[in-house]
């Protein structure tokens, strides 16, 4: 009661004192944001220069990345707002990341910031549900050879219909749907060499398997362990 009486017979002095709080608060929020926006600016370049050596190795040659930073409303964290963009060829400008790409391409964008990423933040498992939409051929072999390399310090799971992804597995597993008594059910079932290579010719050629297809499946297994051994 006592304070409640002194705020009221000394209002302009409390107004003072809790405007002088308030410039000291504005003041300390505001060079911490200007720290912040350093902090944000420095590594911005350093993670756009990763990405960018994923998207090489990704055969997105012609694709650029960058990390926007613009003023916005202050908040909690900072007064930036932050925005991923990309360009895939060489004539287009820079759009947000979510407008910008096709399946294909951000299947392969989304994996080169996950590499980037996973190592910044000391990811132990990643999952990858269909990263192959919309690739094939020369680009699906870069894709899993990426998933390797990742591998070296991640463990990683993947769902493919690929054959160039799933041969870079040190585990390949087939997972089933069947029906029995009525009731549907999954099953999964981890495959040796010669099973994983009549897995990869099916993926190739589908119900019916060749004698070709069953050796181009083996030169894919060959292909993906003289990979490993770079590594």
């Amino acid at each position: 009661m006592q304070a409640r009486i002194d705020r009221i017979l000394h209002r302009q002095e409390y107004l003072d004192r809790l405007q002088q709080q308030l410039d000291e608060a504005e003041e300390a929020y505001e060079k911490a944001a200007g720290r912040l926006h350093v902090l944000r600016t420095e590594m911005a370049e350093r993670l756009e220069k990763q990405v960018m050596e994923q998207l090489q190795d990704l055969m997105l040659e012609h694709a650029r990345f960058r990390i926007a930073i613009t003023p916005a409303r202050p908040s909690s964290s900072g007064s930036d707002a932050v925005e991923f963009q990309v360009a895939m060829n060489r004539e287009q400008s820079f759009t947000p990341l979510s407008k910008s790409a096709s399946g294909g391409e951000l299947s392969r964008l989304m994996l080169g910031l996950k590499c980037v990423f996973t190592r910044l933040q000391g990811i132990e498992t990643v999952i990858f549900d269909e990263i192959d939409t919309g690739v094939s051929g020369r680009v699906a072999l870069a894709i899993g050879r990426k998933m390797q390399q990742l591998a070296e310090d991640t463990q990683v799971l993947c769902v493919t219909h690929l054959p160039q992804l799933a041969a870079m597995a040190d585990t390949h597993f087939s997972v089933e749907k069947g029906e029995q008594g009525g009731r549907t059910f999954t099953r999964v079932v981890q495959l040796d060499r010669a099973r994983r290579q009549q897995e990869l010719a099916r993926l190739t050629g589908g119900a019916s398997i060749s004698a070709t297809m069953l050796e181009g499946a083996g030169e894919l297994l060959d292909q993906a362990e003289k990979f490993k051994k770079t590594l």
